[in-house]
């Protein structure tokens, strides 16, 4: 499980760095980028782009669930814990991932992919996971 690298202040808000577990792998000559953790998917022409929609696909997610007051719900859901004594944070792990998900599961039965890890900032609202 991937566990808090640093917490990051930007502005008044903190975020916590993490790296996450990323799959990245083409279809019929579109490349995606599937962030498991976050159940999110990119795409594009090639892996760069495929990656940069993500990104943009991840802070959409962050944005979205910011201002609906949803992010700890979210996180939860998605299989995430927070010790909160000592607010350490830890995604679930891709094993717990592909046993919730079986798109994800077809993906590494069928496909070549590869896996590597992504960092994403996570907004340190969801503290009280």
């Amino acid at each position: 499980m991937a566990d808090i690298i640093k917490i990051l202040h930007k502005g008044n808000s903190a975020t916590i760095s993490m790296d996450v577990p990323l799959i990245l792998f083409e279809e019929d000559g579109i490349f995606y980028a599937n962030l498991p953790s976050l159940d999110i998917l990119g795409y594009g022409n090639n892996q760069e782009e495929a990656i940069s929609s993500l990104d943009e696909m991840v802070n959409t997610y962050f944005q979205y669930t910011i201002e609906n007051n949803t992010l700890s719900f979210e996180l939860k859901k998605l299989g995430w814990k927070c010790k909160s004594k000592t607010h350490k944070l830890t995604a679930p792990s891709l094993t717990y991932n592909i046993s919730r998900n079986s798109p994800l599961a077809e993906i590494l039965n069928d496909k070549n992919f590869i896996r590597t890890e992504h960092q994403v900032q996570v907004p340190s609202q969801c503290l009280h996971i």
